[in-house]
């Protein structure tokens, strides 16, 4: 069933067709995508988030906000994120044993390790479906050292409580995998091209409409299309069962999760999924 992909942005073009949008079907990863070297930890224990967001994010450390130094993708694969970034520690000739372990983000209501996991800081309103967001270096192989010397964190039996988003997180058999409330704006492709300003480093991480006001000349209009106020979010296409999708993305180009291209689906969110519907007949 042919479908259309979803990143054909415009910016700056008010009378810019949909007909530009480029053809795709569901559940198909049609671009050649890298997994990470070190992995999404292990099966008791996966790592979350989504991969290679082109864009850096603001950090709290020691309580101070530290921009520019980590990724947007901080967490996303078992990697040593900390090595060379963490300032007075990991940035210095002599840099501590932890900043060369790798770690990676984890769900803590799906995480089984032997120590942890434990409340990240590093994001300062960052959080996962709903909840803080934790952290592991067992899963990655990693040796947490980290944690005895600073005795900073707390085990995942202290979880506190964010915000939830007031859509959700998508259905147990599909749930949404970015994590929210990542500071910073990602940029996205437009014919080739690359495109900043438009959408949120958090896209996709709940079921929200991210496309309301935003997606140019169908939804920034004073007579929005139908789908932009529909709720979306971004899925594991290996483990989300749909009546209709998921649908490969290609707003952000070169992200992926655990190594596949990256999916979204409305119908996890409960939401009408018109725009690919609408899309389908222009073609």
């Amino acid at each position: 069933m042919a479908a259309i992909a979803r990143a054909s942005l415009v910016v700056g073009f008010a009378a810019w067709s949909a007909d530009a949008i480029q053809q795709h079907g569901p559940r198909l990863a049609l671009r050649a995508v890298t997994s990470a070297d070190g992995g999404y930890g292990s099966d008791a224990c996966q790592c979350v988030g989504v991969e290679n967001l082109n864009a850096n994010t603001t950090v709290s450390i020691d309580g101070a906000d530290v921009a520019d130094i980590y990724p947007a993708s901080l967490g996303s694969s078992c990697q040593a994120w900390d090595e060379g970034k963490y300032p007075g520690s990991c940035d210095t000739t002599s840099p501590e044993d932890w900043c060369s372990q790798p770690w990676c983000y984890v769900d803590v209501e799906k995480c089984v390790v032997d120590s942890g996991p434990f409340e990240s800081a590093y994001l300062p309103n960052g959080g996962y479906h709903g909840g803080s967001l934790y952290y592991s270096y067992v899963t990655c192989d990693g040796t947490n050292t980290y944690d005895s010397l600073k005795k900073k964190k707390a085990p995942a039996a202290a979880r506190k409580k964010n915000k939830a988003a007031p859509g959700g997180y998508g259905l147990a058999e599909c749930q949404c995998v970015a994590i929210e409330g990542i500071d910073g704006i990602v940029p996205v492709t437009i014919d080739g091209k690359e495109v900043p300003g438009l959408y949120p480093a958090e896209i996709g991480s709940s079921c929200t409409p991210w496309d309301e006001g935003k997606y140019p000349a169908s939804c920034d209009t004073s007579s929005p299309e139908d789908w932009c106020s529909q709720a979306w979010c971004y899925v594991d296409s290996e483990n989300c069962v749909v009546s209709d999708g998921p649908y490969e993305s290609d707003y952000l180009a070169s992200a992926t999760f655990h190594g596949k291209t990256l999916f979204y689906s409305y119908v996890t969110c409960n939401a009408t999924n018109t725009y690919d519907a609408e899309a389908a007949k222009a073609h």
